[in-house]
């Protein structure tokens, strides 16, 4: 793990290596968990916005795939890219959703994702 003080703020950032990155993939114990942990560590969704990822949040734009972040830091809209792979998987959890925040369909994703 990887560690910076901030500039102009008392925290830390933190990053993991790849090396790190491919053993928390590795500890996931089903798909969906290794879903959550990719969105977060390839994409950089916060544990909120893992939650509340679905299929059609995945699009197709001129700057290559992206995955729409409607309610992120701040309530704000983004859009960040998102490697094919994760894509084609995140499009694949259409089965598994169920009512989100804002009325759109959320995953049903696992809730230990919260605790990162």
């Amino acid at each position: 793990m990887n560690l910076q003080q901030h500039r102009n703020r008392d925290d830390m950032k933190v990053w993991l290596s790849q090396a790190e990155v491919a053993q928390l993939l590795e500890a996931a114990t089903d798909t969906q968990q290794r879903l959550s942990y990719s969105l977060g560590a390839r994409c950089g969704l916060r544990s909120h916005e893992i939650l509340d990822v679905s299929p059609e949040d995945v699009v197709d734009t001129d700057a290559g795939t992206m995955l729409r972040v409607w309610h992120g830091k701040g309530d704000k809209f983004r859009e960040t890219p998102v490697p094919r792979d994760l894509a084609t998987t995140a499009g694949s959890i259409s089965g598994c959703t169920t009512s989100g925040a804002h009325g759109r369909p959320r995953s049903q994703l696992p809730t230990s994702i919260r605790s990162w």
